[in-house]
């Protein structure tokens, strides 16, 4: 299940990472609104924000949406764990800040990180 999130839920993006979704999070930007409907519709994300208009707006394009109704960030992952019955064991695989798998790297590899 992949998630993109509005800058209103950046805590709770970086928790679903770290439970291992991917969640994308779009920050404050010129038509912030259009650019997540576009890519929830073109990446098959579910949006999830607590802007009631933007919800609807997804939801009238089809798109899987929800609205987090709780400003805690323990409560909205109950809200968001029981409405996709999603599991909340950590699996840190991926980046909380970027949203990229982590993985080891290759021996070669560790020359780029000297530079």
């Amino acid at each position: 299940m992949k998630f993109i999130a509005d800058r209103m839920l950046g805590r709770l993006s970086r928790w679903l990472r770290l439970f291992g979704y991917d969640t994308l999070e779009i920050k404050k930007q010129e038509n912030e609104d259009d650019l997540l409907l576009e890519l929830a519709e073109k990446e098959d994300r579910i949006l999830i924000s607590r802007d009631a208009i933007l919800i609807r707006k997804a939801i009238k394009k089809g798109l899987g949406a929800y609205d987090v109704q709780s400003p805690n960030i323990m409560e909205q992952l109950c809200e968001i764990r029981t409405q996709f019955k999603l599991s909340f064991e950590p699996r840190m695989d991926r980046c909380t800040i970027c949203n990229s798998l982590i993985r080891k790297i290759d021996t070669s590899e560790i020359e780029i990180l000297k530079t």
